[in-house]
């Protein structure tokens, strides 16, 4: 089967690691339930007669159902629509070093921000005025913002905007220059894990512990493995840190791998 990849950008998506989940998945799945789906990278590279993709987040469901609905060719004519309106940077067609030229930011590290930033912002503009944001342009708007706000660096637009923060944080921009981010307890990923556990088992008492540190990564967790995880002596322990790892490139996912293997 080969692998299908989500046409949303979408923070710990698992598409490189597709054929490693794979192997322990059964045989002749009946139904397949891609529980927190977010892009549903997994339910659609999982062989199943029936696959329903779940998520707490309205948009970004509709906006799965909006994308599986489309033609190509008129998709794509309606993104370049979107490029022209705003000003966008176009590297596909054109090239990278064609818009690289154009920015006034020195920094090269920085990419197509300085291009891309003004018609970013009037983009999330006219997003968060529309009344209506189940329509076919709101959608065509919240996948273009999806694919630019990693050009633009802007992941988390506003709370209407886009709710889309992989588990515990939810980001608040408070003027254009500040960016406040606020820890959700009811929507982190070890509250729902609890939930669901509660629902599966009723009559088992379950303890969690969330142990996660944000920002922290594999080299350290390794440090205070034993203090903030094993002294709990638990049944199982989920490890989270390769997204802040890959951050730094692949020598971040090197030594991911590494503290894997000494543990």
């Amino acid at each position: 089967m080969q692998l299908i990849k989500s046409p949303l950008n979408y923070t710990g998506n698992k598409y490189r690691i597709m054929d490693q989940i794979r192997k322990y998945f059964p045989e002749n799945i009946e139904c397949m339930i891609d529980l927190f789906c977010g892009g549903a990278t997994v339910g659609l590279n999982t062989n199943a007669k029936k696959v329903i993709f779940v998520d707490s987040n309205e948009r970004i469901i509709n906006l799965l159902i909006f994308l599986s609905k489309q033609d190509f060719d008129g998709f794509i004519k309606e993104c370049e629509n979107v490029i022209d309106k705003y000003g966008l940077s176009y590297s596909f067609k054109y090239g990278y070093k064609f818009y690289r030229e154009k920015c006034n930011d020195a920094n090269a590290n920085n990419g197509l921000k300085d291009y891309n930033s003004a018609g970013f912002y009037k983009m999330r503009e006219d997003y968060n005025q529309l009344l209506d944001k189940n329509t076919d342009d709101a959608n065509v708007l919240l996948y273009m913002l999806m694919v630019y706000a990693f050009k633009a660096e802007e992941m988390i637009v506003t709370h209407d905007l886009l709710r889309i923060t992989q588990g515990c944080f939810e980001c608040y921009y408070t003027s254009e220059t500040t960016l406040e981010t606020v820890f959700d307890y009811n929507s982190a990923y070890s509250t729902h894990v609890r939930e669901i556990l509660n629902i599966l088992y009723p009559s088992v008492q379950i303890n969690i512990i969330n142990s996660g540190i944000s920002g922290d990564n594999a080299i350290n967790g390794l440090t205070r493995i034993d203090r903030d995880v094993l002294s709990y002596h638990p049944d199982l322990v989920v490890v989270g840190f390769a997204l802040n790892d890959s951050c730094v490139g692949e020598s971040g996912l090197e030594n991911y791998y590494s503290v894997g293997i000494k543990r």
